[in-house]
């Protein structure tokens, strides 16, 4: 099954409810209350919070509206802001942890693939076969790979697994390729799909996330594309394998096997969570221009889920040195 395009509301038909949408907001808001006071879920269906005023009418599909949450009552962050970007919500209350410019356009790097994941899984079924291309092969010298050989054929469930584990491009391209048609094609269904869930501040040029001026995200929009994607079953046994074995078949028709495994050194075992934490998964994401990027799920004490997103951290060691803290800081809070 290849995307088509046709199954995404256009945005653009709900201008006219944005401009209603825009005066009730207005007039019914009233004082700024603080960040914790706020519920994703208290105002749409699905997420719905608003954070001023001015920020109150961004328009989700389907007439809801989308969280903005840029700097409200931002706590501080004791060790320094050694990133750029970063958001704690307690996905369980639906409350806002802790957000420092999570509105502020950011490059995901490798977090892309959570759309890529979502994308295709509403384009295609976890049977399809896809058949590895040339094209495929030819990403970035250095880049992440998964191992895959021109004419391998594989099946979208596992050429998830090669695309999320150990970050590979090929994987991504493969995928895109054999549900879109092409790269290009693909790469605007994801903006489609992310506009249909309300991350509107999302505008995706490639599909594995390599560096391109044009190609950007927020941690308001990775929340809510991460969020989406937690819904499919397959999505948490993937961010949650430490390791997975792939069986596909090459262009011979030889069985084939490759292992993966998680770029989350949380997974890996080399950085260990907060004693009250427990980390299940996330994306890792990084380039020279994003930086030091990850999207985590977590869960507390009393196992609530917990979603903490930084963005540029300068390097590794800052990106897990920061996101312990975050999760020890606010992770048990509600």
């Amino acid at each position: 099954m290849k995307c088509t395009g046709k199954k995404y509301i256009p945005v653009k038909k709900y201008i006219a409810a944005l401009l209603l949408v825009c005066l009730f907001v207005f007039v019914a808001c009233g004082d700024k209350k603080q960040a914790s006071d706020y519920r994703i879920t208290d105002t749409s269906t699905d997420y719905g919070l608003t954070a001023s005023r001015q920020e109150a009418c961004n328009l989700l599909s389907a007439g809801t509206v989308i969280p903005r949450l840029d700097d409200v009552n931002t706590a501080t962050n004791s060790q320094g802001s050694a990133f750029q970007s970063a958001l704690v919500i307690n996905e369980t209350s639906g409350h806002v942890l802790y957000s420092k410019q999570a509105n502020r356009k950011a490059y995901p790097a490798s977090m892309t693939k959570v759309l890529t994941f979502l994308t295709a899984m509403r384009c295609g079924q976890l049977s399809d076969t896809l058949t590895v291309s040339e094209n495929a092969l030819r990403v970035m010298e250095g880049s992440t790979m998964a191992g895959l050989r021109a004419g391998d054929q594989i099946s979208l469930q596992e050429a998830l697994y090669a695309m999320i584990l150990p970050s590979g491009n090929d994987a991504a391209i493969t995928i895109a390729e054999g549900l879109g048609g092409s790269t290009e094609h693909f790469a605007e269904e994801m903006n489609e799909t992310a506009a249909s869930i309300g991350a509107t501040h999302t505008h995706y040029v490639t599909v594995n996330g390599l560096h391109d001026d044009n190609h950007y995200t927020t941690a308001n929009d990775m929340y809510l594309i991460f969020h989406e994607a937690l819904k499919y079953p397959i999505f948490r046994d993937i961010i949650s394998s430490k390791t997975h074995t792939g069986s596909f078949q090459s262009s011979g028709g030889l069985k084939r096997t490759l292992t993966w495994k998680n770029t989350n050194r949380y997974l890996q075992g080399s950085i260990q969570s907060p004693s009250d934490m427990t980390v299940v998964g996330g994306k890792t994401g990084t380039t020279d221009q994003a930086g030091a990027c990850l999207v985590l799920l977590s869960k507390n004490a009393r196992g609530e889920e917990i979603i903490s997103i930084i963005f540029k951290a300068d390097n590794h060691a800052a990106l897990y040195k920061q996101m312990n803290h975050l999760l020890e800081v606010y992770g048990q809070n509600r």
